[in-house]
């Protein structure tokens, strides 16, 4: 019976002995701060910060306002927020909205390292400069935002702005061909 806890003892010693050289035990301290940090941050953090960049009052320059949101997991669901962040507008009265009030997002789509970005109709209310300026904006975001996407696309209706590529009406093609 007095050898368990002699044995105990005897482990309890040689624990003792292994962590009571400072520089053991500051290792083990700091190793199980670290360990305890991790874990609570995994746990209990539910947001995080992006970068969202607006238009300057001057128009001709992007500045940078940091948001908070809920952390996703999923690719799609973050950039379906930050885009709709973005479409909020800055709540720094020293920048500008970059696209008008009322525009919404159509979709979001994530394939193949790309990101489509497909806001509505009402974006292309703006003179083409500021459209440039609020495309250029909202790219910038969500490339800073989101590093796994290599590529954006961002599209007003289902239309990429400033293509060669528009496909002619049925009508006029049926036009040219009975002639």
């Amino acid at each position: 019976m007095k050898k368990i806890p002699e044995l105990a003892m005897k482990n309890a010693r040689r624990f003792l002995e292994w962590v009571s050289p400072s520089t053991r035990l500051f290792a083990f301290l700091l190793g199980l701060v670290f360990v305890f940090s991790l874990g609570s941050w995994a746990i209990f953090d539910r947001n995080t910060s992006y970068i969202l960049y607006f238009p300057t009052l001057s128009g001709t320059a992007l500045q940078g306002e940091t948001r908070y949101m809920t952390r996703r997991s999923a690719v799609e669901a973050r950039a379906q927020e930050l885009v709709s962040e973005f479409l909020l507008g800055p709540a720094n009265p020293g920048l500008l909205p970059a696209l008008p009030s009322g525009t919404s997002l159509n979709g979001v789509l994530y394939r193949k390292g790309t990101l489509y970005i497909d806001l509505d109709e009402q974006a292309a209310l703006l003179p083409e400069s500021d459209l440039r300026l609020a495309l250029g904006a909202l790219d910038r975001t969500v490339r800073v935002g989101m590093h796994q996407v290599r590529h954006v696309v961002l599209t007003i209706g289902g239309i990429q702005p400033w293509t060669e590529a528009i496909v002619p009406s049925t009508a006029a093609t049926a036009r040219k061909t009975v002639k």
